[in-house]
């Protein structure tokens, strides 16, 4: 089967889309929700579903909110078929199949269904196909091989045996059904033992005559089957020996036959090669005549041709000689023009160079003076320590001391002692005196004890954590001052007023570079000196020259240059045309020279080819006269006439004599009486063996003692005899099936396994090997010595060797019905070296196969050399 073309309309959130499949690899990419899974999906159910179906995956793929009628259609070809399937699903449901080939056909309906199924169950396995699938987003586990009838003849074929090892599913059931009747399943124990005992004492007291019987049986049937069968030879063996005979004088008579036309054959093909020979001769005669005829006629032609041309080619020369002239006289003007110009133009540029060299003067000076703001702003920026960062440092330490002043403040107790009289206090080891009305404040950061003369004491303690504020107030105060001689100033304050200063000089700085990128514009102070000397040595070094009066100013000179400019073009299209015109003449004298050249070579050439042809044809006509040919081609024509039909009538009577058959009845005939004569010798042996047994039989009087012991036991031992024979069968029957079961198995793995190593060689290396059960699944994977359970493997193995047996089963039944596989979004857990390989192995499996693969990330099988892309709406 092939897939040819694929069309959607309203399914899901596909619009319309259309995809034209390559017959090797086409990979079908776009971002997810776009609908690439829709193609596999609406494939799946054209051929699984009537379109009336009511199925919950049918109804999901009508657009929602459309009230709509989800359609595809499908071209495919598959054996000898070639057509066109497609149904609408859910809203005015229909199916129509056009079949292309091998008869062109339409249907509809229902009947169009069962017709479509019945053409793809003839021609390819179809529950292979659906196995070999692989959908988005579901796991890649092993395809379900076993039960597919296709893949089983194709590795049938493959190993050498005729059918699935006896694989029918319901003769293997029945078989088993049958066997368990008479047998235990286990210990294939018989079940009717207690018929077997009971019949085993009678068996034993008959036994031997029962033998004796049987053979003495046996040998008069082989007697009466042997004497008859000896008659009836005797009476065949001369019928045959006579047909021998006769079909031996029918294949002589057939094998002259066959000699003389053989003969006539010969004879009537050498006289066709003396008539072709002859005609061959007579138009080798005729064509030199005609050739002799025709050169005569282009000499006389050539001849008249070449006098004109001779007076035409002395006209071209004077033409020429004068279009010379004036070409000399042209370049003159233009040479005097153009050296013209060159002066005016270094006039001008004497002009441009005095302006220039002014210019650039003043831009050295005005260079300069930015330079000398620049060392100055440069210089203030040196001397200034203090800048955004230092600035911000300054402040975070000022504010972290004033916190922790305050901090210390606010845990000190406060007190305040306010005299109402003269008092003395005393202060630890010291005395204070206080006059009346005066207040003091002792500092109570430590404790104290303050004595009231010799009235009381006052002891005050500071709360806890103030000694470690006091000392988080020294560090604070400490990092500050710090701070204050790293930048050199004496305060915050101070700090702003040096950081104020260093951004003027900043700009300063910045604005004065700037000017002096200006005033450089891309050049050097070095190289603007340079050009200075240069245009002054240039312009003080120049003379004026001549008789030319030099231009005022550079307008002057400029109109100077233009109207030099106007002549030079003037002179020089004078002289191009000039130019053309000698060119144009010197054509034309070499276009007359050429023609009468010729002309005359033709006229020697024809010459030449008129003698030869006069010399053969003499030459010829002395070796053989026109009307000798003429009579030899007659009389060749005649006798291979007669001789052609002649052979033609031996060949009729030798085809109607039938020599094939008849050498087949003459050699049948031959071999049938060898074996009747063998066959006769061989009876009359055993015929005589017999003959005497039976009188041994006789003498022994068998036939009366078996007929004595027997009458009790008749009947219960055809009752065993039975029971035992289907017993047998059913035994032999299931064990047989059995046994050629599992050696047909072992038998088909091989080429399974074979294929799969061999594709999968691709992927991993050539150290592969794969253990492939009963199921067609694989076990186990070797590579290079080391053996791996399949579940055991990473994921990005287990989806490989997935792929791998399915590419192999594929390439397995392709002669017996191709299937193209689908592959939704896989090789999603491969590393970058596994992709390159499964891309080799893609590619290299679609020059057998059809693979479609649809994918949101086309980077994954950028190694697919061969592929098709086919990009959907939406895709990069």
């Amino acid at each position: 089967m092939r897939l040819i073309r694929l069309q959607l309309e309203h399914w899901r959130g596909v619009t319309s889309e259309a995809i034209d499949f390559d017959a090797h690899v086409t990979l079908i990419q776009g971002p997810n929700e776009i609908g690439k899974s829709s193609l596999v999906e609406a494939l799946t159910l054209l051929f699984r579903e009537l379109d009336s179906s009511k199925k919950t995956a049918v109804k999901a793929v009508q657009p929602v909110g459309e009230d709509v009628g989800s359609s595809v259609s499908a071209e495919i070809e598959t054996g000898c078929y070639r057509f066109i399937y497609k149904k609408t699903f859910n809203r005015r449901p229909a199916t129509e199949l056009r079949i292309l080939a091998p008869e062109p056909k339409q249907l509809t309906g229902r009947e169009a269904h069962e017709r479509a199924r019945q053409m793809m169950e003839e021609t390819f396995d179809t529950g292979l196909w659906h196995a070999l699938q692989i959908e988005q987003g579901k796991e890649i586990v092993q395809a379900a091989l076993r039960d597919s009838q296709g893949l089983s003849r194709a590795l049938d074929a493959a190993a050498g045996q005729d059918n699935a090892g006896g694989e029918d599913p319901v003769l293997l059931e029945r078989a088993r059904d049958e066997f368990l009747k008479y047998f235990t399943e286990a210990q294939a124990k018989a079940k009717f033992k207690k018929e077997l005992e009971e019949v085993s004492s009678l068996e034993a007291r008959v036994a031997k005559t029962a033998e004796a019987l049987e053979k003495a049986e046996a040998d008069v049937a082989s007697h009466q089957r042997l004497s008859a069968e000896m008659e009836k030879l005797q009476r065949q063996l001369p019928g045959l020996e006579q047909d021998h005979k006769q079909r031996e004088k029918q294949w002589q008579a057939v094998a002259a036959l066959q000699g003389q036309a053989e003969l006539a054959q010969r004879e009537s093909q050498n006289f066709d090669l003396q008539t072709a020979e002859a005609s061959r001769r007579q138009s080798e005669r005729k064509s030199q005549i005609e050739q002799l005829a025709h050169a005569r006629a282009e000499l006389q032609r050539v001849e008249t041709d070449i006098e004109p041309l001779a007076a035409q080619k002395s006209d071209a020369k004077f033409l020429l000689d004068e279009k010379r002239t004036r070409l000399e006289d042209a370049r003159k003007e233009y040479r005097e023009a153009q050296e013209s110009l060159r002066r005016a133009r270094e006039e001008a540029a004497q002009l441009a160079r005095v302006e220039e060299l002014a210019m650039l003067r003043g831009r050295l000076e005005r260079l300069a003076a930015v330079r000398a703001d620049k060392q100055t702003a440069a210089a203030q920026l040196a001397n200034a320590r203090v800048d955004e960062a230092a600035l911000t440092s300054l402040r975070a330490a000022e504010a972290t001391y004033r916190e922790r002043v305050a901090a210390l403040e606010a845990a000190i107790p406060k007190v305040r002692i306010t005299a109402h009289n003269e008092v003395n206090l005393g202060l630890g080891p010291e005395k204070r005196k206080l006059t009346k009305g005066e207040a003091f404040t002792p500092d109570a950061a430590e404790p104290l004890q303050i004595r009231i003369a010799d009235l009381a004491t006052i002891s005050i303690e500071p709360a806890v954590g103030v000694a470690d504020l006091r000392a988080e107030v020294v560090a604070a105060e400490d990092q500050l001052n710090g701070l204050f001689d790293e930048y050199g100033v004496k305060s915050v304050s101070d700090a702003i007023t040096v950081n104020e200063a260093r951004r003027d000089a900043e700009a300063k700085l910045q604005g004065a570079t700037e000017l002096e990128k200006e005033h450089l514009a891309g050049v050097t102070e070095e190289e603007l000196l340079a050009r200075r000397d240069e245009l002054a040595a240039s312009t003080d070094g120049e003379k004026e020259g001549g008789d030319r009066t030099a231009p005022a100013n550079r307008t002057d000179a400029a109109k100077a240059v233009e109207d030099a400019e106007r002549s030079v073009t003037q002179a020089e299209r004078a002289a191009q045309q000039a130019q053309e015109d000698v060119e144009a003449a010197n054509d034309i004298a070499q276009a007359v020279s050429t023609k009468l050249l010729l002309a005359e070579q033709g006229r020697d050439s024809r010459r030449t080819r008129i003698d030869q042809l006069t010399t053969a044809i003499e030459v010829a006509r002395k070796s053989t006269p026109d009307s000798e040919l003429d009579r030899l081609a007659e009389d060749a024509a005649k006798k291979a006439e007669d001789a052609r039909a002649h052979a033609d009538q031996l060949s009729r009577q030798l085809e109607a004599a039938s020599p094939d058959a008849i050498q087949v009845l003459r050699e049948n005939a031959r071999y049938a009486v060898e074996r009747a004569q063998t066959d006769l010798h061989n009876l009359e042996k055993e015929l005589a063996g017999v003959s005497a047994r039976l009188e041994q039989t006789q003498a022994q009087g068998l036939f009366e003692q078996l007929s004595k012991d027997e009458g009790a036991l008749e009947e219960q031992r055809r009752v065993v005899e039975q029971l035992q024979r289907r017993a047998a069968a059913a035994k032999r029957l299931w064990e047989t099936l059995q046994r050629h079961r599992n050696e047909a198995r072992q038998a088909y793995m091989r080429p399974l396994r074979e294929r799969v190593e061999q594709l999968g060689q691709i992927v991993f290396g050539t150290g592969l090997v794969v253990d492939i059960d009963d199921n067609l699944t694989i076990q186990s994977r070797s590579l290079n010595g080391k053996t791996v359970p399949f579940e055991g493997l990473s994921g990005g193995a287990r989806e490989q060797l997935g792929i791998v047996t399915r590419l192999a089963a594929a390439q397995l039944v392709a002669d017996d019905g191709a299937i193209p596989l689908i592959f939704d979004d896989v090789l999603g857990h491969s590393d970058p070296d596994r992709l390159q390989t499964m891309g080799a192995l893609l590619a290299r499996a679609g020059q057998t196969s059809q693979i479609i693969i649809a994918t949101c990330d086309p980077d994954r099988y950028r190694h697919v050399g061969t592929a098709k892309v086919v990009r959907l709406p939406g895709a990069a």
